[in-house]
């Protein structure tokens, strides 16, 4: 008598061979690359206690990955952050992280004048329509920085180190001093975190982005 599975077409069992496999006895010295989108559980009842967040796993990628958490972990411990998270484009990263300081409509955000240029299209039209206003200035210059700052009390400062294209480098410590004199957080974008240093420099937050 044949095997059940010689009843299925044969794109069928292209896709279901071996994939109810147990691991591998021996445990793999590098992170797997994990491209499921879903993943199943010994009972409905498991399930629902993972997605009510009961107990640990995952149950959809785009609410968790282990992929994604092994990348997120690495970039806490690099940055020296409370937690990461981590996002499909560095624009997204920006968005989220900009709109977590609860940003609305009269609030004014202090930029970097070299900012990369997608980062301030975000900032001049995107919130920009919401009625939140940007200034720049060159924060190289950190009388300029300083006094705006206290000027314009802004709700976040942001600034690109080391900025793209022109290799202009603020200086993170005074930066930092000067958002907290104005209790406003000290957000830093870059693609170098080990030349940039720590979250222990900053009081905000750290968009790193990916082709580091």
């Amino acid at each position: 008598m044949s095997d059940d599975k010689d009843n299925l077409d044969i794109a069928t069992q292209l896709v279901h061979a071996s994939e109810r496999k147990q691991p591998p006895t021996g445990r793999p010295t590098a992170t797997p690359i994990y491209a499921s989108a879903t993943y199943t559980y010994e009972s409905m009842e498991e399930i629902d206690k993972v997605f009510g967040g009961e107990l640990p796993g995952y149950i959809y990628t785009r609410y968790g990955n282990p992929t994604v958490t092994a990348l997120e972990t690495a970039i806490q411990v690099i940055e020296a952050g409370a937690t990461a998270c981590a996002y499909s484009s560095g624009m997204a990263a920006l968005h989220a992280s900009l709109i977590s300081c609860e940003l609305s409509s009269g609030a004014t955000v202090l930029a970097s004048q070299d900012l990369y240029g997608a980062t301030t299209n975000l900032l001049q039209t995107i919130f920009g329509s919401f009625g939140i206003k940007t200034v720049t200035v060159d924060f190289a210059n950190l009388d300029e920085l300083r006094s705006k700052a206290r000027e314009i009390k802004p709700r976040v400062l942001i600034a690109e180190t080391i900025s793209n294209p022109l290799l202009k480098v603020c200086d993170i410590d005074a930066g930092a001093e000067i958002a907290r004199e104005v209790g406003a957080p000290w957000m830093r974008e870059h693609i170098r975190p080990l030349l940039a240093g720590d979250t222990e420099r900053s009081v905000g937050e750290v968009i790193a982005s990916a082709e580091a």
